[in-house]
């Protein structure tokens, strides 16, 4: 049994993009994340004049570079990266740091809207006021359970955490040489160094609680 939260939101990212075609939609296909690089943004487009796409992008203040990786009929394929101010304003940083995973992100002009897999309703309570504390309108519409996906009873794990902890096992990362690093194993899992060490030690610490108490 898990937590599903449907969340509005917002956001500066593409903001000056989504105003120049406001008929389209976009759709999260993938959010590639690491400490020390740039944020990127894989996203389908759909509906709308698309051919006022690549000119929209050329000119938001928010993307540093762009490419359109798929041009169908009636839809897009891009891959953007935001400039470096862009990527603190993101709330995918203070939801991956919850242990929040967004299962499904569409913009407009008017609004980003995010279904999200939630570990705890506390968690979600932070990841609320840390975003509105950043000046972000940001609103929960829902909240119900599912027992699809989610924790995993018998340890009490949450999805993010067995990730992490199974990654860093297959790196290496617990044997004697380290085989790998924490920045190398937070690449790969396309999130932050912070967000990985958090979710590995409330991971361990969940362990503990649940095979050796």
């Amino acid at each position: 049994m898990s937590l599903i939260a449907e969340i509005s939101l917002s956001s500066p990212l593409m903001e000056a993009t989504a105003g120049a075609v406001p008929e389209t939609t976009f759709r999260m296909e993938d959010l590639q994340l690491v400490e020390d690089g740039p944020a990127k943004y894989l996203f389908w487009a759909e509906g709308g004049d698309l051919g006022r796409l690549d000119a929209a992008l050329t000119v938001d203040p928010t993307v540093a570079s762009f490419t359109c990786l798929t041009a169908l009929s009636d839809r897009r394929l891009y891959r953007v990266s935001f400039t470096g101010e862009m990527k603190t304003r993101m709330t995918y940083l203070d939801a991956a740091a919850n242990d929040i995973v967004y299962l499904e992100m569409r913009s407009t002009h008017q609004r980003t809207r995010i279904r999200a897999r939630v570990p705890t309703r506390a968690a979600l309570r932070e990841y609320v006021e840390t975003c509105q504390g950043k000046g972000i309108d940001l609103q929960v519409e829902s909240l119900y359970r599912t027992d699809e996906g989610g924790a995993f009873p018998q340890y009490g794990l949450t999805e993010p955490q067995r990730a992490a902890l199974i990654a860093a096992h297959e790196a290496g990362y617990f044997d004697p040489d380290r085989g790998a690093t924490l920045a190398d194993i937070a690449a790969d899992l396309g999130i932050s160094r912070q967000a990985l060490a958090g979710r590995l030690r409330r991971g361990h610490r969940q362990l503990i609680e649940a095979t050796l108490r």
